[in-house]
């Protein structure tokens, strides 16, 4: 699922290509939206979690730190970026006509909230807890310095709780108390707590249901080896379930989830072949390992490029604009190469040697 991660984070950078140019209509009103490709996002991180958990032998304390570890550092380095370029973001959007005035004045307002409340963002975003603060409280919380930091955010409050949410939606007859409040939360949580985070779904809760469908694909992941009829089936279902809404940022998720996770669990199934052939291809493998930097990286170096552009008398048309946005994403993949190989892997491997215990984050009777 690498290759598919990588491709995401290529969804999202087209995003704010598509953002920064006012591409958003015609040809480009699926690319232009980056909800889903993040949502995406969320179900990969539950089903990864979720078969870590079920093969490691690592208690709570190694594994939370196993993961602080996995993340933290190269988040410093997205927030120090995001701190260096985000006070010039709004003096950028107004120097470009086409950028819709009301996300020019939402993003302004947020930048004034940086500056006024400085310390307080910077604490919030230090602990890793900036998406759980509502805009009625600290407004742009979520979104300040790097904007991407939002959904690093949503990520460290699901590893607090993974253990506890993969052993009560796997083994609900040994957790019906558990289940039943997982539950409660995934069919509440949207109704009572959304109107609080109406930017970016930063809080745990309301999303918890994305996590859910990624946890429940973990679970299953292996059982269902040899079990085509129920796979598909299962996967019918889904999208059944996902087509009842009418919101494409709810289907085309769990279309492209569905969609690949059949395709790569059942490789005799008509297109999984070549599906499989392309995804195992070892440079998109590599991209998606290198996807994480690349993710943060990406808006501080487009808003820096864009102001060189601008700068030069290049953004006077917007195609040709979006067009001379495409290469800033060189530039983030080579960052993002350099964190992998020199940054991520080396703590990681560290981590991995520092933190180990025979108890499992999950107990016996919960992965039995």
């Amino acid at each position: 699922m690498d290759s598919l991660r990588g491709l995401m984070a290529g969804w999202v950078f087209l995003s704010h290509v598509c953002f920064l140019a006012g591409l958003k209509g015609g040809p480009f009103s699926l690319i232009a939206m980056g909800g889903p490709a993040v949502t995406v996002f969320i179900i990969l991180s539950g089903f990864a979690i979720t078969i870590s958990l079920l093969r490691s032998q690592a208690g709570y304390s190694d594994y939370i730190a196993r993961r602080f570890f996995r993340i933290y550092p190269v988040y410093l380095v997205g927030l120090a970026m995001g701190l260096a370029t985000s006070f010039a973001y709004p003096d950028l959007l107004q120097s470009l006509d086409w950028v819709d005035p009301t996300s020019v004045d939402r993003i302004d307002l947020r930048t004034e909230g940086e500056a006024d409340a400085f310390w307080l963002h910077l604490a919030a975003h230090l602990t890793l807890l900036h998406g759980i603060i509502p805009d009625n409280i600290l407004y742009g919380s979520a979104l300040t310095f790097n904007g991407v930091l939002w959904s690093l955010s949503l990520e460290w409050q699901f590893y607090l709780v993974a253990p506890l949410l993969v052993a009560g939606l796997i083994h609900a007859p040994r957790n019906w108390s558990l289940f039943i409040t997982i539950v409660a939360i995934v069919a509440l949580a949207p109704l009572v707590l959304s109107k609080y985070y109406t930017q970016v779904p930063s809080f745990l809760p309301p999303v918890l249901g994305w996590f859910a469908v990624g946890i429940l694909s973990g679970a299953f992941y292996e059982r269902l080896k040899d079990n085509k009829e129920v796979l598909l089936t299962a996967a019918f279902l889904i999208v059944g379930v996902g087509a009842m809404s009418s919101k494409l940022t709810v289907v085309l998720p769990i279309c492209i989830w569905v969609a690949c996770y059949v395709l790569a669990r059942e490789k005799s199934l008509p297109g999984a072949r070549p599906f499989n052939y392309i995804l195992s291809h070892k440079w998109l493998i590599a991209a998606g390992e290198r996807s994480y930097g690349f993710y943060l990286f990406h808006m501080p170096v487009l808003i820096v490029w864009a102001i060189a552009l601008e700068e030069l008398g290049l953004a006077e048309n917007k195609y040709l604009f979006a067009a001379l946005l495409m290469p800033a994403s060189v530039v983030c993949l080579v960052l993002a190469w350099i964190s992998y190989d020199h940054l991520e892997m080396r703590i990681t491997k560290w981590a991995g040697k520092k933190f180990r215990s025979p108890k499992p984050a999950l107990s016996p009777a919960a992965t039995a």
